[in-house]
């Protein structure tokens, strides 16, 4: 990418290298997103990090288009390696990517019933497709974090649960 220094052994950077290699196009559709968020991702000047998929994604894409090595998680060792700190586990970095995603149908939800909308203060079909989708990605954000619960117990004993339903 073009303009701002941005420095190897930062993500900016990282995700700088994989956009010279892939173009924002690619990289924004690697991680199911749009360009805004990849130029915010590779701005130095921006405290914005991938979460861990989106790392993962953006790694892939990089070698599929014949990178020789994974970016944004090289970044990740060497940093692990260089400092103590506790390993997230894969339900806690799910759980993180539960609440972004609530912030992106909270934002969504807000944005449709603002007085200001296209169709003021009644939600639009656009905007309903929206906040569906935001909706979906939320729950299906929530689908990963039993899986990796029930991937990474031992059987549960049901009988004195108390939840939803019972």
């Amino acid at each position: 990418m073009q303009g701002k220094v941005r420095f190897k052994n930062t993500y900016a950077g990282r995700i700088g290298v994989i956009v010279d290699r892939i173009g924002a196009e690619a990289a924004a559709n690697a991680i199911y997103r749009k360009r805004p968020l990849i130029y915010k991702l590779a701005d130095p000047d921006q405290p914005s990090i991938p979460n861990i998929r989106q790392a993962q994604q953006l790694d892939i894409a990089y070698q599929k288009a014949g990178g020789l090595y994974a970016p944004i998680t090289d970044l990740l060792a060497v940093r692990t390696s260089q400092t103590p700190s506790r390993v997230v586990s894969t339900v806690e970095a799910e759980l993180l990517d539960v609440m972004e995603r609530v912030g992106e149908l909270t934002t969504a939800v807000k944005a449709a019933t603002q007085s200001g909308s296209p169709g003021g203060k009644a939600i639009t079909g656009t905007e309903r497709a929206t906040i569906e989708a935001c909706a979906e990605e939320c729950m299906e954000e929530l689908r990963e974090i039993v899986q990796s619960v029930k991937e990474s117990s031992a059987p549960a004993d049901h009988s004195n649960v108390v939840g939803f339903g019972r």
